[in-house]
């Protein structure tokens, strides 16, 4: 059965929230109670009030963390990108643990473009692999990464017992990554980003498309990641990059 939204109820309770947040912060924390509580004192069903929740995550004016519910503001965090950038370094540097979900991992033939980014001849064949990276409960980042199979044997067996990439590249395959180049753009999720990022569809995100090299210059990795848009902001450290 398709649930009946009221639009002028749900209106009602986007624009209550939206003037009254800076004062519904102070009296209720930061943290919204739950949906079934909310409904309760705004004396609107959940269906409704759903709808504006949603509408509110999509206007920046609330967050929303799976599983946790909504908030009125949620932690910044900076991003680091420099040549000896990963995930891992970035949890270890902020004292957090590690959570990478491997989402999608396949081999297929080199596209034009990867051929272009990863240096490789049309026959090749390259993994995809697809992570969703975490901030504690947050998923933050989701990045697809291309590496040429014929110097990565096998990695999809290493995958499951090691979460890191590059640990990964750098203990079984005697590869130590660095970044050579990062291009940053503004795009929107897509049905399938907004899901796995917990956002709603058309979110605005930061793309961070970024290929990087071994030791003698070669091209071991290209990815593309998404960063949600409403708390990451990327830092670069050129320092030492090549030109």
């Amino acid at each position: 059965m398709v649930p009946v939204i009221d639009q002028h109820k749900s209106q009602q309770v986007y624009e209550y929230i939206r003037t009254n947040r800076d004062r519904l912060k102070q009296t209720i924390g930061n943290h919204l109670p739950t949906e079934e509580q909310l409904s309760r004192t705004l004396l609107t069903d959940r269906f409704s009030l759903r709808r504006a929740l949603r509408r509110l995550v999509e206007d920046g004016l609330l967050h929303s963390v799976r599983n946790r519910g909504y908030y009125f503001d949620l932690d910044s965090i900076r991003v680091p990108v420099a040549r000896d950038t990963s995930y891992h370094k970035f949890c270890d540097d902020n004292q957090l643990p590690p959570r990478v979900e491997v989402l999608e991992i396949s081999v297929e033939y080199a596209s034009p473009e990867l051929q272009s980014e990863l240096a490789v001849g049309s026959q090749e064949m390259v993994w995809n692999i697809l992570f969703l990276r975490h901030r504690g409960e947050l998923p933050f980042c989701l990045t697809r990464s291309w590496l040429p199979r014929s110097r990565t044997p096998g990695l999809i067996h290493h995958l499951k017992n090691i979460s890191s990439l590059y640990k990964i590249l750098s203990s079984v395959y005697g590869i130590v990554p660095a970044r050579r180049r990062t291009v940053c753009s503004a795009v929107n999720a897509g049905k399938d980003e907004a899901r796995h990022l917990e956002l709603p569809i058309s979110f605005a995100l930061l793309k961070a498309s970024s290929s990087a090299t071994d030791s003698v210059g070669q091209v071991i990795e290209y990815c593309e990641s998404l960063y949600r848009g409403d708390i990451i902001s990327l830092s670069f450290n050129l320092e030492g990059e090549p030109q």
